[in-house]
This record gives C-alpha cells, sequence and structure tokens, in this order.
C-alpha cells in the first residue's frame, strides 16, 4: 500500500547507512567481477566459461559469462553469468529466460536436492524447452557492482541485452521464440523488460504482484532482512556496502509456509542463499505500486502464488481469500493475464511441495500458447 512505501525505503536506508558506518574506518569493499576469465569466445559478447560447475538437471548444460552493461549510454561493461540447458539440439526451441528473485541465485531455477522433483530445469528440458538460467548484475555468480545503482529498470535493461544476444544467435543458434520466467524480484525485473524492449513472446511471472503490503508487524521479509556483511556466510566478500541477505536460519519463516517444505530443503536454502542490492530493496514497494508499468505489455502473461505467499496475501494468509489475485488483473490489459494459485506452496514456489504442479500448469500454457 502506497501509505506505507516510505516506511519500508527508510527501514532499507537505515540498514545501508549501517553498514556504511561499520565500513568507514577501514578501506572501500571494492566491487567484484567473475572469479574465473571465460574459457573461449563464441560471440562478441557470450564466451563460455567452466565457472559454475554442472547442472543436477541431468540436461546438456553450457555456463556463459554474457557481456553487459547498466543502461545503453554507459561504456562500463560487467559480466553476468547464464548457463544453456537442452536436450537434444537447440534448432527450432523455445529459449526460457530464467531470473531469480531477491536473496536467491540460480540454483532457484535448478534446485540440487531432488532435482526430478524440483528442478524446473530439468521439466522443461524434458518438455523439449531450452533454458537459460541466470544470475542477474549483483547475484549469484555475476559481477557486483554498486548496489545502490541495480534497480529494476538496470536489471530489465540486461536481460533486454540478452534476449538481444539469443535473438541473434550469440548463444550458438539464433532463437525465434524467447519468454521470460521471473520469481518475485525476478518477476517485476522481466515485467519492466517486456514492457520496456517488447522483444519477448511471453512472460511468466511468479511470486510478485502490485501493492506489496510492508505494513504488517509480523512481516518476515522485514524482520529478516540484514546487511550482507553482518552475515559470516558473505562478511568475506569484497562487494561495495549494500547488499542484503537473510537472517542466518531464517529462510524458511521468510518464504515458505509450515508444512509446505521439507526440512532438506530448509537446509540447502541456507546452505545456497543469495542477496539483493539495496537499488532493489529500497524501491520495490514503489515499483509495485506502478498502475501503469504493466499495461504496457502486449504478449501472454502467466502470474501465479503459492496459496500460502505471506508477502502477497498477509491480511488473510490464503491466496484463495485474499483481494490479491483480483486486483491484479486491472493492472493488466484485457485478455493477456492468466492466474493461477499454486496449492501446498509459499512465496518461494520452487522449493515447496507444490512445485510440481506449478510447474505442470506453466508447460501446459505454454503448450496452450503456442510456444
Amino acid at each position: 500500500m502506497r501509505k506505507h512505501r516510505h516506511r519500508w525505503i527508510a527501514i532499507a536506508a537505515s540498514s545501508a547507512l549501517t553498514v556504511l558506518a561499520m565500513t568507514a574506518a577501514s578501506p572501500a569493499r571494492a566491487a567484484t567481477g567473475p572469479a574465473a576469465a571465460p574459457s573461449a569466445s563464441l560471440g562478441a559478447t557470450v564466451q563460455p566459461t567452466t565457472v559454475g560447475g554442472t547442472s543436477p538437471s541431468g540436461a546438456s548444460c553450457q555456463n556463459y559469462y554474457v557481456t553487459v552493461t547498466e543502461s545503453a549510454t554507459s561504456t562500463q561493461a560487467y559480466q553476468v553469468w547464464a548457463q544453456l540447458c537442452r536436450r537434444g539440439p537447440l534448432t527450432g526451441k523455445t529459449v526460457q529466460v530464467l531470473v531469480p528473485g531477491g536473496d536467491y541465485t540460480h540454483v532457484y531455477w535448478d534446485w540440487p536436492s531432488q532435482p526430478g522433483v524440483y528442478s524446473y530445469v530439468d521439466w522443461a528440458t524434458q518438455a523439449g524447452y531450452a533454458t537459460l538460467n541466470l544470475d542477474k548484475l549483483g547475484y549469484g555468480l555475476s559481477d557486483h557492482p554498486d548496489p545502490s545503482g541495480l534497480t529494476f529498470q538496470v536489471g530489465a535493461y540486461v536481460v533486454h541485452q540478452i534476449v538481444q544476444d539469443l535473438r541473434d544467435g550469440s548463444f550458438g543458434v539464433p532463437f525465434a521464440k524467447v519468454v521470460t520466467n521471473g520469481h518475485s524480484f525476478g518477476g517485476l525485473t522481466i515485467e519492466y523488460e517486456a514492457a520496456t524492449y517488447h522483444d519477448v513472446n511471453a512472460l511468466i511471472v511468479s511470486g510478485f504482484g502490485h501493492d506489496l503490503d510492508v505494513s504488517q508487524p509480523d512481516n518476515p521479509f522485514v524482520a529478516n532482512t540484514i546487511p550482507a556483511a553482518d552475515d559470516p556466510m558473505f562478511a568475506a566478500e569484497p562487494w561495495a556496502p549494500g547488499y542484503f541477505t537473510t537472517a542466518p536460519g531464517s529462510r524458511c519463516a521468510v518464504f515458505s509456509y509450515p508444512g509446505d517444505v521439507s526440512a532438506a530443503n530448509c537446509a540447502v536454502e541456507e546452505q545456497t542463499k543469495g542477496t539483493l542490492p539495496a537499488g532493489e530493496l529500497e524501491s520495490v514497494v514503489q515499483d509495485s505500486d506502478d498502475p501503469t508499468m504493466t499495461k504496457q505489455i502486449t504478449v501472454p502473461v502467466l502470474w501465479a502464488l503459492g496459496v500460502n505467499d505471506n508477502l502477497w496475501c498477509p491480511q488473510t494468509h490464503n491466496c484463495y481469500t485474499s483481494t490479491a489475485p483480483a486486483n491484479e488483473q486491472s493492472f493488466w490489459q484485457p485478455g493477456l493475464l492468466t492466474e493461477f494459485i499454486v496449492p501446498q506452496a509459499g512465496h518461494s514456489i520452487n522449493v515447496d511441495y507444490g512445485a510440481p504442479v506449478f510447474y505442470a500448469q506453466t508447460l501446459l500454457w505454454l503448450q496452450e500458447h503456442g510456444l
């Protein structure tokens, strides 16, 4: 809700200032690049790498670093990590660009625990799709520039550049059909991308809607967001101040719902968690309030929430009875939005018991739309 926007920005800004104060007495923490240089050359901006290892999906995969900039006028180049997976030849396949949400990395889409159940890469490639699973700037294995400048609009431009690389054959073959598939903050990123650049055939948005309400006193995301520098998992990273993560041990309380997730997946959540940049954290409430942006999108959209997503349905704690799904239709052009409420799932659908239901529905929807 709009009246709570400034409260959330103040919380985020206060945390960022705390980190700045803690580091003021020591040399500044620099932005970092990839852990290793690309091993060969494909296109001008796309280079294979061994960084990132193999996919647990069992598909045939190749890792890449993709050279991008933060805007059309920027001259500073950065590297984005991506993994292209498929079964059989790439020619003629629809490719899905997979974008994880805040505090996650590409692992969200290619879950290492029971991949036959939880890895969307496994499901999609088994169904005949190619997937390009990526870490945006400031995420995972990609470069970590100044986090204050990493807004959703910057993320959208990064995804746009990668879509163009897929279209023009820089990954080996030109893809005629490109679908973006984003969770949570990744969902908002691909919305901005499609609304601005109109270069994809469809969108799949999960775990993100409009009018984010962070006013609830027990909101788990607000209560458990901390500076990444305060977490032993990230304290040694040489990143500029302003990256955030979830407090140790809080992942399943923040992103899942009791009874919807296994203890094994909760453990993997803690082991593989990621970070998010201040630029996104400080603007997410305002950007989720935008009543016009999504109406610029002109392609089909599958929009999904877990039934127990407490970030989007905090009033009733049930997205079947919440007003969020009913209100969502008004933010899109008529006839483009297909809504789906996923059973046995919270905010992070892919790690919950309802993941296979969501995957099956997603693949059916794509087939129904000729993709």
